[in-house]
């Protein structure tokens, strides 16, 4: 049960450090989706959890 409480909490920690590598390295227009949807994502995860 941990593991599931605290997996979200720590995607949400190294999603800030991942983005700026994905942002260079994809065009702009697929970059916005992919981290628009991970954003949603962990924030849905993380909000199930809590």
């Amino acid at each position: 049960m941990r593991f599931d409480v605290y997996t979200p909490l720590l995607v949400s920690v190294v999603l800030p450090l991942l983005c700026p590598v994905i942002g260079r390295r994809v065009a702009p227009a697929l970059a916005a989706r992919v981290l628009t949807s991970a954003a949603v994502l962990t924030a849905a995860a993380t909000t199930r959890c809590l």
